[in-house]
């Protein structure tokens, strides 16, 4: 075996016997001989904060033929504050019964549809899954957003997802039992809500020492962050139309293929951790404020409301579904939702814009500790995250999303 710098730091089970057995659960109609097997990182540091992500490249030998695969091991950290939220959340059981249950129905539906890479195999420890770069996919940059041709890629997948999953349901209740309760619903103090908490008053701060942000601390200082994120995760009499949410649906999870010209054409998703079957503006508020780049804001929301929902309303009706949404509906959703999008300004978009990779680790924004706090105050004081605030804050109060409302959605 050989290995990189990771091997210190990787899971002591993740051994010969451990690759011998993956590799026989790949190579199932055979009797493959490993022949040696690489670990590495499976992502940069900063890409990914709930998961410890290991690439394995395995060299093997079959029926006398030298053959090479490589796999992505996901696995859950066994210290510190986000394995506690981890493993409260069960959010690895979460997204393995995505994976087994969810995505898997989706063959006898629509087969020709693929949103995510293939699960190979499973175990309490670890899923194993394809690797996308194999596939000649490429993670998107989390410091570019993306631009309005990106942004249809990933919204006609999400409504197909979306179209699926209303169909699962219809045809089977019990199909969405797993994702009816959410990681926000925890009365008691969790490392998400500190998350969510210490978010809005470190951008609170950043904001007060603004001058061109002074309106907004107000709205922003009476502005319940936790309570806020629970109401956007709660189902209600109301609803027009629910579908399973991706649940983070942002540039760190998003996989592009390009063609020769270097265009997009396709896409996948990773990491279903915080899947929620409720309101589809969840997933469309969460994407365009975390994803979406400033000209898509200024020139192309109402454009992108009707992409979604005609390739929404296209698979719904390919799937037999019997309730059509309307597009008013649709645009009920998202507006019910906006205040998603402020939340993910606040929480999220900040820790895409890390400049030190030493500050991507996730327990510095679990953690109520001097060292976090002063991590912390770096990240949200990033004068890029400012220049986002001026930018995002006036479009959200136009919105009705702080109280005023100047324009439509």
């Amino acid at each position: 075996m050989s290995t990189s710098s990771l091997e210190s730091s990787s899971p002591e089970w993740l051994n010969k016997d451990y690759v011998k057995l993956i590799l026989s659960k790949i190579e199932v109609q055979g009797n493959p001989e490993l022949n040696d097997f690489t670990i590495s990182a499976g992502s940069a540091q900063g890409q990914n904060f709930a998961g410890v992500i290991i690439r394995v490249s395995i060299k093997y030998t079959l029926d006398g033929s030298n053959k090479h695969v490589t796999v992505i091991i996901k696995a859950s950290p066994t210290a510190g504050a986000v394995s506690e939220l981890l493993e409260d959340l069960d959010v690895f059981g979460g997204e393995l019964f995505v994976y087994k249950n969810i995505l898997s129905g989706f063959n006898e539906l629509l087969p020709s549809f693929k949103i995510a890479p293939r699960l190979l195999y499973a175990d309490d420890k670890a899923m194993v899954l394809e690797d996308l770069t194999k596939l000649d996919f490429e993670l998107a940059n989390r410091k570019n957003h993306f631009d309005l041709n990106q942004a249809k890629l990933v919204l006609a997948k999400i409504a197909k997802f979306h179209a699926l999953t209303a169909a699962l349901y219809q045809k089977d209740q019990s199909s969405m039992e797993r994702h009816m309760i959410s990681a926000h619903d925890a009365e008691e103090m969790t490392p998400l809500s500190f998350f969510f908490s210490a978010s809005l008053q470190e951008s609170l701060e950043t904001i007060r020492n603004c001058d061109d942000l002074q309106e907004y601390v107000p709205f922003l200082e009476s502005f319940d962050i936790v309570q806020e994120e629970k109401i956007v995760y709660t189902r209600n009499d109301t609803d027009r139309f629910r579908v399973l949410n991706h649940g983070d649906l942002w540039i760190n999870n998003i996989f592009f293929k390009f063609n020769d010209a270097k265009e997009p054409i396709d896409v996948l998703l990773v990491d279903y951790q915080e899947s929620y079957f409720g309101s589809p503006g969840i997933d469309f508020n969460h994407f365009l404020y975390t994803s979406c780049n400033y000209e898509v804001h200024n020139n192309h929301i109402d454009e992108l409301i009707m992409f979604y929902y005609n390739n929404l309303v296209a698979t719904l009706k390919l799937l037999n579904y019997e309730k059509i949404p309307s597009l008013n509906d649709i645009k009920y959703e998202i507006k019910n939702k906006s205040k998603q999008g402020l939340i993910a300004l606040l929480s999220v978009v900040p820790v895409q814009m890390i400049e030190n990779p030493e500050h991507a680790n996730p327990e510095y924004f679990l953690a109520d500790t001097e060292e976090a706090q002063v991590v912390r105050r770096e990240v949200y004081g990033n004068p890029h995250f400012v220049e986002t605030l001026k930018f995002f804050l006036p479009k959200l109060s136009a919105r009705g999303v702080l109280g005023r409302i100047e324009s439509h959605y």
